[in-house]
């Protein structure tokens, strides 16, 4: 719910609140609002309708502030790591701290960055999320076949729930890492990907 989808409610919900008041007092015995009874009945309906709509509104204020939060959050940490990275001055210690940073901000378990040859093929591999002691088990870097190779030379973004579905999965190592879901996105200057 946004910020003006809220202040509508909060400048037509008294009203409707009393229309609907109207409405049931017409419906019933209009007697029944007469005296203590009615004004307890009354103010019973009145509270009722103040605490839904108490909850209408704070709920709305803090899916808007756990979403500021998020913002904030990972602003932080794009702030970090272009603090990190322009005090670096080697590629692939900036590389790695961009997969680092990015593998961070996304929440995922593993990250990679894989940085393509001009003349095609992978230049350097680096990862997050995995011991040096497991990736030296993995072997040599991936060459770019399966999905990577359709990120990498297709220049295709891809999100997949069960990237072990997906046809284009192939050449895993024996001893990969367990993996489910991907989110996967080329870097692209000038109509190349890198």
């Amino acid at each position: 719910m946004t910020l003006d989808r809220l202040k509508w409610l909060a400048v037509l919900a008294p009203f409707l609140v009393l229309i609907g008041v109207e409405l049931v007092r017409q419906a019933t015995d209009p007697s029944l609002f007469m005296g203590w009874t009615g004004f307890l009945v009354l103010a019973a309906g009145l509270l009722l309708a103040s605490i839904l709509f108490a909850e209408v509104i704070f709920g709305g204020v803090n899916r808007l502030q756990a979403s500021l939060a998020q913002r904030n959050q990972e602003l932080l940490v794009l702030h970090d790591a272009s603090l990190a990275i322009v005090g670096e001055h080697n590629l692939e210690t900036v590389l790695q701290l961009v997969v680092d940073r990015a593998r961070d901000l996304v929440g995922s378990r593993y990250g990679a960055l894989s940085l393509v040859r001009e003349e095609g093929g992978i230049e350097a591999f680096l990862t997050a999320g995995i011991t040096d002691e497991e990736r030296a088990i993995l072997g040599k870097p991936p060459e770019g076949h399966g999905i990577l190779g359709v990120v990498l030379q297709e220049g295709a973004t891809l999100r997949l729930d069960d990237l072990t579905r997906d046809p284009r999965s192939v050449g895993v190592p024996l001893h990969h890492p367990p993996m489910r879901s991907l989110l996967a996105a080329p870097g692209i200057s000038q109509g190349n990907v890198l």
